[in-house]
Order: structure tokens, then sequence, then C-alpha cells
């Protein structure tokens, strides 16, 4: 049987304390010159730390859960990929669980993290923050909100207000005035058409907003909207804006001849699609970067460590200027 790596053994290895070793562990001062030592006979060895060992000692886990609306685009990977990341150069374990909507599925998510001995859990794209109090407030769960409102936790988004603005502008520029607005209710939503019709001086440009749900998509909503007199359809999701703009090759209505598209939350996809779609791009990685940053900052009783982080419009061919 291997033998398992100790603290002692790494210690012994690179001729420091283990005291030392233990610092070096917990994120406590250790002199540049051990560090480097440490971390060489970390990797040489094979050591492996012994979380519940640790939190047996310290009584936190430095584990941090993560709970993921699973309906809610493809730019959560990239959010994941930042968060996971992060908690792997400061030396946390992430536990990742993905639910539904369902009433009870982010309830029993959260009861599940907590049990596991989580010592902060980030809620992304919570389906109903307002279920998850109770527990909260009964557990003294450490939670912090990723893209939705909490009137009893901290929660973080980007600046939507912002995201809505530079689109409208794009659009206002290119003399554009009647639109749909392809959506989901909420406050993103609300955010994102505020910041739009902010674009246009007196409110200059007619706005109808029309919800997507998961049963009928883009597809069929542009069935029903075509013959309407619109020049721009804008979509929360790329992939909701790739999904009409397909109905409208289908019937043969030309992009942006006809009818211009633009979406919130540009992906790969949406750059190779034909025609290229306009969208307003989020540093989605940077984004959950922050949030492990701020989860951490909560749970060890720190100053928040959010920043603000810039949004751009990439431009592709779907918007035009209107002839």
């Amino acid at each position: 049987m291997r033998h398992k790596v100790t603290i002692e053994d790494v210690a012994k290895h690179c001729h420091v304390s283990k005291s030392s070793v233990s610092r070096y562990l917990n994120h406590g001062y250790v002199s540049q010159e051990h560090k480097e030592k440490i971390a060489q006979a970390i990797e040489e060895l094979g050591f492996e730390r012994d979380y519940h060992a640790s939190r047996l000692r310290s009584g936190r886990s430095r584990m941090i859960g993560i709970i993921v609306n699973r309906y809610h685009g493809a730019d959560q990977e990239n959010i994941l990929i930042g968060m996971q990341h992060h908690l792997d150069s400061l030396k946390y374990q992430g536990s990742i669980l993905f639910h539904d909507e369902s009433d009870e599925a982010e309830v029993c998510c959260l009861r599940q993290l907590l049990k596991q001995g989580a010592d902060g859990v980030v809620l992304l794209d919570s389906a109903n923050p307002k279920q998850l109090q109770k527990i909260v407030m009964e557990l003294h769960a450490k939670v912090l909100f990723a893209r939705s409102i909490c009137d009893y936790a901290p929660y973080l988004e980007p600046d939507e207000r912002m995201a809505g603005n530079l689109l409208g502008r794009h659009f206002q520029e290119r003399q554009y005035h009647c639109f749909v607005y392809l959506h989901k209710p909420g406050h993103t939503s609300e955010k994102r058409s505020s910041g739009f019709l902010q674009a246009y001086p007196k409110r200059d440009c007619e706005w109808d907003m029309r919800v997507v749900n998961d049963t009928e998509g883009a597809y069929e909503v542009m069935k029903e909207l075509i013959n309407k007199e619109y020049e721009g359809v804008i979509c929360d999701r790329a992939e909701w804006a790739m999904a009409a703009m397909k109905y409208c090759h289908d019937v043969h209505i030309h992009i942006p001849q006809n009818l211009s598209f633009a979406c919130f939350g540009g992906t790969e996809l949406g750059r190779y699609c034909y025609p290229a779609l306009t969208s307003i791009v989020y540093p989605n990685e940077a984004f959950g970067i922050n949030l492990i940053e701020e989860m951490v900052a909560i749970q060890e009783g720190r100053p928040p460590q959010w920043e603000t982080m810039p949004l751009f419009l990439m431009e592709g061919e779907s918007v035009g200027y209107y002839q």
C-alpha cells in the first residue's frame, strides 16, 4: 500500500518546519524562499491535502459550493471556467450542482452543499431567491447570488442597463426605430430594455416585448411576428437569435436587408453563423473570478472585492444601415 504523504514528510523533504508548511497551506506568512521549497516538495512528493482533517482543525472546509440553473444559456460555461480556475489558484475546492427550475430543486441543492460543509455557496441565475430565504436564515448560510436580485443576501450582476444602452446606440446610429424584444420576464430584461430605450431621444422608437418560453422557443415566436412591420429583432440570448434567424432563412427573409438581428451575450457560434451576429459581449470568465473573490471575502469577513467589468459590442453583418 502506498504511503500517504503528510505535512511532516513535506517539511523533512525541503528542510523547513511543519509549522511553515501548515502556514503555507493556510495562506499564512511564509518567506518567498520557503514558499518555493514547499511548493516544489508538494509537487515532487504528490502531497494531497486532507480537507476533512483541515476542517476539524480550522473550522473551515475551504470548499465553495456553486448552484447553477441549467436553463440560462451557453454563457454559463465561461463563468464556471473562471470560477473553477480561481478556486484552484486559491487552493479551494469547488462543488458544482445543476438544477432545473422546479420549486424544490434549488432548495435541495443548497441543503446538500451545506450538509457537505461548504463554507459558502454561489447561486448562479437563481430561479427564485425568495424561496431560499428561510433555509439561509435558519442555517446562517453564507451565500452570494449571481445575476439575480436578492433583498436579504449579497448579489452581483453585470451592468445590464449599460448593455442595453450600448445596443440601443448601435441601432440608433443606423436609424432603426421599430423593434421587437424576445425575452424571458425578469429584472435583467427590464434593465436591458430600459437602457436600450434611453439611447433614443424622446423615446423615438416603437418597442414591443414578446416572451419566449421553453416550450415554443424563438423559432415558433417568429412565425407569429413575421407579418409585423419590425425593423430589428433583439434577443436575450444568442441561441434565440440564431433560432429566429433560421426561421427567416427558411422563409427567404434576407438579413439584414429585410430584418436585422442582435442579442445579449455573444458566443463563438454567433460569430460563425450567417450572417455573423451582432451582440453585447460580457467578460464571463472575469465575472466568474470576481464571484469567487466576493464569496471568499464574505465567508472570511473581509470587505467586498467586486470590480466593475467592461462590456463591449461585437459588430456582425446581422445589422446593417436602415434603408
